[in-house]
């Protein structure tokens, strides 16, 4: 009987990934890579909160805050928590824990922010074992800190800024 009672406590693979706020097949795709795939896909909630740790995941924007809700605003919450957490070089971040957090039109419009500094050149992206990494390129910190403080973007993300206001 208490086995069975241990069995009902635990979760499947889809409310484990809806718990850390990640695709199932993220899940999946990073116990594989960390060799912690379970025979019977079933986590306790104690297992799942160690798996946070260590797929990297983090809510950046805990219940959706952010300090102006306008699109700068967003750029610039992004930009410092970029800078805060030493976001540069080799020492990445998972793409979705920009995001985390923020509504689904602010997740949108902070995923197309992102693309935007890549293609400047501010940021770098690669995919790891546990997902699609982001940092800022080395020797750019001065302009993510700028934009942390509210300056003026590249091209390409001022025009996306634009284009999100009007």
């Amino acid at each position: 009987m208490s086995n069975s009672l241990n069995n009902l406590s635990r979760m499947g693979v889809a409310q484990a990934a809806t718990t850390l706020q990640i695709h199932p097949f993220e899940l999946v795709r990073a116990l594989v890579n960390l060799e912690r795939l379970p025979t019977d896909l079933r986590f306790t909630a104690a297992q799942v909160e160690t798996l946070r740790d260590a797929i990297g995941l983090e809510v950046w924007f805990p219940e959706g805050r952010i300090s102006e809700p306008t699109p700068r605003g967003l750029l610039k919450d992004i930009a410092h928590q970029l800078v805060n957490r030493g976001v540069v070089g080799e020492a990445g971040t998972r793409l979705d824990n920009c995001t985390r957090g923020l509504s689904e039109e602010e997740d949108e419009l902070a995923l197309h922010l992102l693309r935007g500094l890549i293609s400047e050149g501010v940021l770098q992206s690669w995919t790891s074992e546990l997902g699609l990494q982001i940092a800022i390129e080395e020797g750019k910190e001065y302009l993510v800190a700028d934009l942390a403080e509210g300056g003026e973007p590249p091209g390409a993300v001022s025009a996306l800024l634009q284009a999100a206001v009007d």
